[in-house]
């Protein structure tokens, strides 16, 4: 079966809008985090961070906000899942192992390359990166939810006492 050209960009289109919603959502959840609702001001261009500033950000207010730790590694480890292959998308070279073989590979733009480095565009890698993707999503919305209505309770408390 030939390389199909057409369905290798299709794939890689999927598995980058994948890399930039999850980076989108990250913003919005902290620009949520430090602007909510009725409350104070503060100037962050999360824009201008790198995905790994944004991600050491999020860390840590889970951590202040008392997350468990499991929860928080497995939103971490998803994030890094998602922008590793989004990276080898972006910015690795496309190569045809072999005319007959029905996809397209990524490998690192480097002399020498270990079979390791390799990543195999298919529709099991954009289901499971997708996949991967909700589930993270699924989570972050969760923590959003209980550590929003926990500072909301915080601020009506606040109000309460004026």
């Amino acid at each position: 079966m030939p390389v199909d050209v057409d369905k290798f960009h299709e794939r890689c289109g999927k598995l980058l809008r994948f890399r930039a919603a999850i980076e989108s959502y990250l913003e919005l959840l902290l620009s949520h985090y430090f602007d909510p609702p009725l409350s104070y001001k503060i100037d962050m261009d999360f824009a201008k961070m790198s995905l790994e500033q944004k991600k050491f950000l999020y860390r840590k207010i889970c951590e202040r906000e008392g997350i468990a730790p499991n929860k928080i590694q497995k939103i971490m480890s998803g994030i890094s899942r998602i922008q590793k292959v989004g990276n080898s998308i972006a910015h690795h070279d496309s190569f045809i192992f072999d005319q007959n073989h029905p996809n397209i590979f990524m490998r690192p733009k480097k002399v020498s390359t270990k079979k390791s480095d390799l990543i195999e565009v298919t529709e099991e890698l954009v289901k499971e990166i997708d996949a991967i993707r909700l589930k993270t999503f699924h989570s972050m919305n969760g923590i959003y939810v209980e550590t929003h209505d926990k500072r909301r309770r915080q601020l009506s408390l606040y109000e309460d006492k004026k």
